[in-house]
């Protein structure tokens, strides 16, 4: 598939997607429009894209890179239909684009696995949308104002370390901050594939998150508690 850029409708703005010319190079796709539409437009789009395209297997991608302001229900929605994907990136206009709720989706549990259909002491980990994401990338395009803060990071660290006790653990989990030089966070330790503790602190202070609070946020991700605890 070769990557082009299609205008959906003529805007002022020019709306715009990338579409598909099939010229049988690869699979991969990428999918975006222009940052700045308001929840409720936005999340007709991506109800559209995810329900006709995804959800009906006509288009199968394995990476996927959008920028869309949605709803909660819109982004739920829409990671139902992407089970096959190993990479997703979402860029976001603003620090509060993307929603806890919509993170903590992507978080794996523990479920009892037994050959017999009986429950049994065992556990396995599975994450119930996009069971197959390897890579998984935000990027803000503003960052946080004196007013605001940002709350996610214990978010981001359970996504990660419940993942890793998955058949699928990440790989990568990339936050990047387009106002900030220095702002490309890894926040996956690419020697161990646990937490990387020096990005995830640096990210924190830039989240004017106190000391304390990461320590416990860290040791509470370390140990599995529950993320309604580690929010609490």
């Amino acid at each position: 598939m070769k990557l082009c850029w299609r205008t959906l409708a003529p805007t002022p703005q020019f709306d715009k997607v990338i579409g598909l010319v099939d010229s049988g190079c690869s699979a991969d796709l990428r999918f975006g429009t222009l940052l700045g539409w308001f929840n409720r437009r936005g999340a007709r789009q991506l109800v559209w894209f995810s329900s006709q395209n995804l959800a009906e297997r006509r288009l199968a991608p394995q990476i996927l890179h959008i920028g869309i302001e949605a709803t909660n229900q819109a982004w739920m929605k829409a990671l139902t239909s992407m089970q096959h994907l190993e990479e997703l990136a979402i860029s976001n206009a603003r620090p509060s684009s993307l929603r806890a709720k919509v993170l903590r989706s992507l978080i794996a549990h523990p479920v009892h696995s037994s050959s017999t259909g009986t429950m049994s002491t065992s556990k396995t980990w599975d994450a119930p949308l996009c069971p197959s994401l390897q890579r998984f990338g935000l990027k803000y395009h503003r960052w946080l104002r004196p007013s605001e803060h940002f709350d996610l990071i214990p978010d981001f660290l359970s996504i990660i370390s419940s993942r890793r006790r998955s058949n699928c653990p990440l790989h990568s989990f990339l936050v990047r901050i387009r106002s900030d030089s220095y702002g490309a966070f890894e926040l996956i330790d690419g020697r161990e594939g646990g937490i990387d503790k020096f990005n995830v602190s640096v990210l924190a202070d830039r989240s004017r998150i106190e000391g304390e609070d990461l320590l416990r946020i860290l040791h509470r991700a370390a140990t599995s508690i529950p993320i309604s605890s580690i929010v609490a």
